[in-house]
């Protein structure tokens, strides 16, 4: 499946370059003393579970083990492993939600997460998804150790596609 163009999304993790970061920080002389940078607790992260339906060529992803087995049972997904960590159901230090929206038309079948609520609601209001909530919570940035979490469009398959991984995504957009 070739994917025409990629973005980057924010899960449970970001990516800022250097110069973004540099940019928007003041000179040393400037700064004064700062408290420590608050981050979300770890020990609370669980598993952000990848899924892949091959009849409706849809990937999805939750961080619930009941969802994910219902899904498997079910509705024909097959389990695909972990696709990163996150905060379920509860607001952390520095992190932001993850919406999850659903185009369940004939024909279109895709799940679309985006920490954007114009992302978010742009679809739903012209392109026939319906909201399925908050799928957890992540950082927006690196400052707490956030990663990518890249997100590929397929035309020919009207499919998002997420990973964290650079190698998996760039075999993705070249096959």
């Amino acid at each position: 499946m070739k994917f025409l163009s990629a973005t980057t999304i924010l899960c449970s993790i970001f990516f800022l370059s250097g110069s973004a970061v540099s940019s928007r920080l003041p000179s040393i002389e400037a700064r004064g003393p700062t408290d420590p940078q608050a981050c979300g607790d770890p020990t609370l992260l669980v598993p952000f579970f990848r899924l892949w339906n091959p009849t409706i060529k849809d990937d999805f992803y939750t961080a619930s083990v009941t969802e994910k087995n219902a899904f498997v049972a079910s509705q024909g997904y097959v389990y695909e492993g972990v696709a990163g960590y996150i905060w379920p159901s509860s607001e952390q230090p520095q992190t932001i939600p993850l919406y999850r929206i659903f185009n369940g038309n004939p024909g279109v079948g895709n799940h679309f997460y985006t920490t954007s609520t114009a992302e978010r609601d742009a679809p739903i209001i012209n392109g026939g998804y319906v909201s399925e909530g908050i799928a957890g919570y992540v950082y927006n940035d690196t400052l707490c150790g956030g990663l990518p979490f890249y997100r590929l469009w397929s035309q020919t398959a009207q499919n998002d596609f997420y990973t964290m991984s650079a190698t998996e995504r760039d075999y993705v957009v070249t096959h």
